[in-house]
Formats: structure tokens, C-alpha cells, sequence
């Protein structure tokens, strides 16, 4: 007889790892299915906010920031302009870490509360009955669960089998490109230490119509990618190549990197900006997390955070759906992660990167503007180090409170 679980995940990232976790602690039957072989890789800066750091801690995955190899205390930002503004995090430091690492330790940490996974395990077929879920993979093998939680990412087919409505459109969707490779990381780090009195992480804005061009140093490798929107990354075409390398010089010569060391492209990924219309079907008994759900920040492409507390906040959707047997309960997933993260991320967040993405003259100007006073670089410092559930809010209020402020001194300021 087929054993049955409370829960089947499918996928083995941040978001379905986290939701494996909490489910396992609270007593739920759980499996995760992961499509890849474990230690498998994602192309990801990997950068752990304070958000994501924390939520890590409120979950029981403390173990997991075993996994950071170095933390970087603030960040490097070069605007449009070409101003180099450099500033030193109040409230923690980003953990930096290798996603192959880092996600084979929270798979881990999922299986030592009790959760079963099976690597190498891609589903192709989902039916729902009554009372329980039945996937299969190609080759026939079959898993049954009263709940599904789907965390397969952003290209994965799935959810689209599952009946939810399709993923954003085109123009909600990013693009990123880049390496992680080992790199006299050592040497590098002598130098920031001395140029900026900490360890940084770079953000490069200008050489490109919109994003930027991100550095993340780590133990012996450095991640650095190109990301900016899927629309824009489209016009490249083959010279993607070109646009890494004139982002790579000119972070040589503005002195971040100094080693002669080869960086060259070597994967990509799609970024989401926008979540599905819907995150949850009672009649499939499912619910999306993380990137499948679209729970990426549209302004800064930072996905872990919503990753990690989406599988917490959909595990324990499923766990009262089960005390209270009755499937209904997962239309309050929705309410749940739009009062968590979703307004500030998706009402907030989207409304500055319209702004942001609209017109590069704009990127610039609203980089300029905010980057004129000491208060909005704290409070924008705060949202790419995502220091809580509400700091793009914060930042949006104080822009629309103080624009005539902002705006003289950016006129003023020299």
C-alpha cells in the first residue's frame, strides 16, 4: 500500500525546504521532491538579507547560517551618475553564501525534523481526488499526499499543470546572467577593507538601460552577474557576453576589482517581479511558494526572503487546513502573505519600480534624489539589506512625504 503524507513539496530551494521544516516540526507526514540531484546549484547572488537571516532563526533553521562564508557589513553603490556612495549597515550584515551549499544544508535541517526526500524526482503528472493529491514522475513512480505545496521555481511547468494562471507577463519578468568561480577572494578583500573600512558588497548602476551590475564576494569564489529586465535583456541578443565584460571593466576601473583572475558567463536565470494572479487552488488542494509563486522583490530581485517565509506561511496554512479538515482554509494563504511581505513587496515595491524602470533618465534622477539625503539613504540602505517586512513601505513614505525636501537638495547638493 502506498504510504500517504500529510504534505508533498516539490522542490528542494529556500521556499520548499522552509516549508518542509515547518510542516516536520509541527507534526506533519512530510516529503520533498527535488527534480535535481542533491548539492544541485542555482544561479543566484546569494545573499542572505536580515530578513532572510532572521526568518532562518523563527523557523528552527538556525543551522543553516553555517552556510555563510563571509558577511559583508554594508554595500558599494555606483549610481548612473557615476557617484560612488558607500554605506555601512546599522542594523546587521548580509550573509553570503553558495546556494549548492546552502540549499543542501536546509534540505538537511528538513529531513533531521523527519521529512522524506527523494532526489532525481521530476513530477510530469498531478490528479487531485477527494481527499488527496497523486503525483507521478516519467517513469511511472507515484507519491500521495492530502496537500501539495508546489516550490519548483519560475520555469518549471507545474504550476501550469496544476491549472494556476500563467506567470506574469513579459514585462514583469527579469534576467540575469553571470558566474560564480574561484577567485583570489583574499587579496580583493585587503583592499575594500582599506579603501571602505569594511567588507562591501557592489551594486553598479548605468552601464545598462535598467539594473545593474552586482559583486558578491565569498570565502574562495566571487558571484558576479548582470540583471535587469527580460524585456531589456532580449534587445542584447548574442552580445549578452559584451555587456558583462563592459560592466566588469568598469568595476576595474573604478578599483573594486583588481586581480586578473578570468570572469566569464557561464549561466542565467529568469527572475519573476510580480506574483501569480493566484497562489493557492482549494480544488488541486495546492499552494505556490517562492519563485513559483512569483515572491521575488521587483526592485531589487532579492528572492530568498520571500522564498523562506512563503514555505513557512504555506505550511502552516496546510496545518490548519488539516486540524480543521477542510480545504477552504487555503484561500487564507493569500491574505497571509500579502499581510507578511506581499504589500510591502508588491504594492510598494512595484509602484518605485515603475518609477525606477520606466526611463533610464528617471533611474537616474530617483537615484540622485534619493541618495541627496542622509535619511533616504538609510532607509533605502535598509531595503536592500531588507532589514524587515516593512522597509520599502518606509522608504516610499518618506519619498512622497519629503519630495519638495529631496528635490532641492539634489539641486543644491554637490
Amino acid at each position: 500500500m502506498t504510504k500517504q503524507y500529510d504534505l508533498i513539496v516539490v522542490g528542494g530551494g529556500p521556499a520548499g525546504s522552509s516549508a518542509g521544516i515547518v510542516a516536520s516540526r509541527m507534526g506533519l507526514s512530510t516529503i520533498i521532491l527535488e527534480a535535481k540531484s542533491k548539492g544541485r546549484d542555482k544561479y543566484c547572488g546569494g545573499g542572505l538579507t536580515i530578513l532572510s537571516q532572521k526568518t532562518l532563526k523563527d523557523i528552527g533553521a538556525s543551522d543553516a547560517l553555517e552556510s555563510i562564508e563571509l558577511y559583508a557589513e554594508g554595500h558599494v553603490v555606483v549610481l548612473p551618475s557615476g557617484k560612488v556612495l558607500v554605506d555601512k549597515l546599522e542594523e546587521g550584515s548580509y550573509g553570503l553564501v553558495r546556494r549548492s551549499v546552502f540549499d543542501k544544508k536546509l534540505q538537511e535541517i528538513a529531513q533531521s525534523y523527519g521529512a522524506d526526500i527523494i532526489y532525481n524526482f521530476r513530477v510530469s503528472h498531478v490528479s487531485t481526488e477527494t481527499d488527496k493529491v497523486v503525483v507521478k514522475n516519467d517513469k511511472g513512480e507515484t507519491i500521495e499526499g492530502k496537500y501539495l505545496i508546489t516550490a519548483s521555481g519560475v520555469s518549471d511547468s507545474l504550476p501550469d499543470i496544476l491549472g494556476f494562471p500563467p506567470r506574469p507577463a513579459k514585462e514583469y519578468l527579469g534576467h540575469c546572467w553571470g558566474t560564480e568561480t574561484i577567485y583570489p577572494v583574499d587579496a580583493e578583500l585587503t583592499n575594500w577593507q582599506k579603501v571602505y573600512g569594511f567588507t562591501p558588497i557592489f551594486l553598479i548602476f548605468g552601464f545598462v538601460t535598467y539594473g545593474y551590475l552586482w559583486i558578491f564576494p565569498k570565502k574562495s569564489h566571487l558571484n558576479v552577474g548582470v540583471g535587469t529586465t527580460l524585456k531589456e535583456s532580449e534587445k542584447y541578443g548574442k552580445s549578452h557576453l559584451e555587456v558583462f565584460q563592459k560592466g566588469l571593466k568598469l568595476a576595474r576601473e573604478l578599483g573594486i576589482l583588481s586581480q586578473p583572475a578570468p570572469l566569464k558567463v557561464d549561466r542565467g536565470w529568469l527572475i519573476p517581479g510580480k506574483p501569480r494572479a493566484s497562489t493557492y487552488s482549494i480544488k488541486r488542494r495546492a499552494l505556490l511558494v517562492g519563485d513559483a509563486a512569483g515572491f521575488v522583490h521587483p526592485l531589487t530581485g532579492e528572492g530568498i526572503s520571500g522564498a523562506l517565509r512563503s514555505g513557512s506561511i504555506a505550511a502552516n496554512t496546510i496545518k490548519e487546513a488539516l486540524e480543521k479538515e477542510e480545504p477552504g482554509i487555503l484561500a487564507s494563504y493569500k491574505e497571509r502573505w500579502w499581510k507578511d511581505f506581499g504589500e510591502d513587496a508588491y504594492k510598494y515595491g512595484i509602484i518605485l519600480t515603475r518609477i525606477m524602470y520606466v526611463h533610464p533618465r528617471l533611474q537616474s534622477f530617483s537615484l540622485d534624489l534619493i541618495y541627496s539625503d542622509e535619511k533616504a539613504i538609510r532607509l533605502l540602505s535598509s531595503l536592500l539589506g531588507r532589514t524587515d517586512t516593512t522597509a520599502t513601505k518606509k522608504l516610499y513614505d518618506y519619498i512622497v512625504k519629503h519630495f519638495p525636501e529631496l528635490l532641492i537638495k539634489k539641486f543644491t547638493k554637490k
